[in-house]
């Protein structure tokens, strides 16, 4: 972890305008440059990142395909026609199936849902479904966070007399699409200006634009940003621009606790007062929402969010549950990965394995992708087929290097950071050779993590603290600041907590003293007397009632000459 923190060089940052951004917002100089380094470089831009208001969305009408979808759905409302909604079996389709279930609920319209296995069916739109609700005399069914290549259940859709409307936020091939409406922000004419919405961001849209037809109020349908927060955060999307308006007031609906299941999750996963930030989103209620459908049957998740709070509790443990399960899969898929990996000096890792769980690969290729810092692709065999995960590192577009192995491949997509594939056992060598020239043909470095800037320890206060928190909520796109502090005395190290297993210090620098912790760096060779730099992050800490400043450490060392670099 910390190799590669040394490794990074800060952002190159004009600290000229960084000057002009800090005085003309009263900002202090660290935070007017971590807002350059998110692209935002004007007092407009500024003022939209840390004060927008959701009155600030863009139209939903300029969604390509969203006046026939809500046109189209409104008729289903008016005539109470039964209607089907297609998911997906992770975090992201679950949450963007029951916020659609419980929308058009609202209107008494008689809503089914149905999530593909992802052992027994695999990702996406499947033509046999479609034709027993067209048997039982549907017409109308809608897909979310799936559907947009499904050229093939399109054509059938229309044959059976079904209108589909396809929501959808992967990447869009370039051929005609045969469905009743597509919404999809990355389709080459669609003019919406937030293109990275996540699935339940597109399905929440949705809901919006067709409210406002109905004259339903908007506050109706900002009940359903929880669902979107969690989404969003789980199909780890940028949180800029409007993904970051929708996420900032999803966490604050989603710490009222109205949601009886996400409360319940809440509540298991410890949060003080259902108050949950977009970390903890992504590494306590995102897992546990996802664990069923990568074991085989994503049902329960949606249960549990559509869940009474009678039912809630019991749904929680279940999915808690099953997530033990699914980790106690990971850590042994992950120690053949990594095995397997060790030895490999290619540009990419693709690995393979008879015995591996498809549903658990695509978080050990994203473990292993941060540790060696390169594209992994895992790939679980069954016969003479595998399905395999990939996970990219920053500057590795995964769509660009698979439309290069294509050939390869049965089938393929997904979005640049994270995809999925189908590839015949045969083709397994080839295919890794063709991936690992694609990605060096990228020229695709080792992925590191960044630290915003140098900063001196006399510009570390509670004030600063205060201001940096206004960068939240962090996640993809928009991380956690880290600043570098250089040659600190070290006072006092002592080891801390269970097994040893973090750091406690005392920093000083000239005459000021500040009280740190190195959470997991208990093994770190660090005594009294050294000088050190460090990757920190500055919080508050309050203890009996008074707060004050202390650095959570993310990276520890040596001083080294300050010629060397980061």
């Amino acid at each position: 972890m910390t190799v590669k923190l040394w490794r990074q060089l800060a952002p190159e940052t004009d600290w000229s305008a960084a000057a002009r951004l800090s005085e003309k917002l009263k900002l202090h100089r660290l935070t007017a440059a971590c807002l350059m380094q998110r692209g935002v470089s004007t007092v407009e831009e500024a003022r939209f990142f840390l004060n927008g208001s959701l009155s600030e969305l863009a139209d939903p009408y300029a969604m390509f395909g969203m006046k026939e979808a809500v046109q189209r759905i409104a008729k289903a409302v008016a005539a109470k026609e039964p209607l089907l909604i297609y998911g997906d079996y992770d975090a992201d389709g679950v949450t963007s199936v029951a916020l659609l279930t419980q929308a058009l609920r609202k209107f008494g319209v008689p809503v089914e849902y149905y999530i593909p296995s992802r052992l027994g069916d695999g990702y996406g739109l499947h033509g046999q479904i479609l034709k027993q609700f067209a048997a039982g005399g549907g017409r109308l069914v809608l897909t979310v966070d799936c559907g947009i290549n499904s050229f093939e259940e399109m054509d059938l859709a229309k044959q059976l007399a079904i209108d589909l409307i396809v929501t959808d936020h992967h990447e869009s091939f370039p051929l005609l699409r045969s469905a009743y409406a597509v919404l999809n922000p990355k389709q080459p004419h669609c003019s919406y200006p937030e293109q990275n919405l996540a699935g339940v961001g597109v399905a929440w849209t949705l809901v919006r634009a067709l409210y406002s037809h109905l004259g339903v109020p908007f506050a109706e349908a900002a009940e359903f940003l929880d669902l979107v927060a969690v989404g969003s955060i789980a199909d780890v999307v940028p949180l800029l621009g409007e993904n970051r308006l929708l996420v900032k007031a999803g966490l604050e609906e989603l710490a009222k606790g109205t949601r009886p299941g996400l409360a319940a999750l809440g509540r298991l996963c410890g949060s003080e007062e259902g108050k949950l930030t977009a970390l903890q989103v992504a590494f306590r209620i995102a897992p546990r929402l996802n664990a069923p459908g990568r074991l085989g049957d994503a049902f329960p998740a949606v249960q549990a969010l559509l869940a009474s709070p009678s039912e809630a509790w019991q749904l929680a443990l279940s999915l808690d549950e099953k997530n033990r399960l699914r980790q106690h899969v990971e850590k042994d898929i992950l120690e053949k990965a990594r095995n397997q990996a060790a030895t490999c000096d290619e540009p990419a890792l693709v690995l393979w394995h008879q015995d591996w769980h498809p549903g658990v690969i695509g978080i050990v290729a994203g473990r292993l992708a941060a540790e060696f810092g390169k594209p992994a692709v895992l790939i679980a065999l069954d016969g003479e087929e595998g399905r395999g995960s990939i996970r990219s590192v920053p500057g590795c577009n995964l769509m660009e290097a698979l439309q290069l192995c294509a050939k390869q491949l049965i089938r393929f997509g997904g979005h640049p950071e994270a995809a999925g594939l189908s590839v015949a056992k045969a083709n397994l060598v080839q295919f890794q050779e063709d991936f690992c020239r694609a990605v060096e043909s990228q020229g695709v470095k080792e992925g590191k993590a960044m630290v915003m800037a140098e900063a001196e320890p006399k510009e570390l206060s509670l004030a600063l603290v205060k201001e940096l928190t206004g960068l939240e909520p962090f996640g993809q796109g928009n991380p956690e600041p880290l600043f570098m502090l250089r040659g600190m005395a070290v006072l006092t190290a002592r080891k801390v907590g269970a097994q040893g297993a973090h750091l406690q210090l005392r920093l000083k620098k000239e005459s000021l003293i500040f009280n740190a912790v190195f959470f997991g760096g208990g093994q770190t060779q660090i005594s009294a007397g050294e000088t050190v730099d460090a990757v920190i992050v500055p919080t508050a800490n309050t203890w009996q009632s008074k707060t004050e400043l202390s650095l959570q450490v993310r990276a520890l060392r040596i001083s080294l000459p300050e010629q060397m670099g980061f």
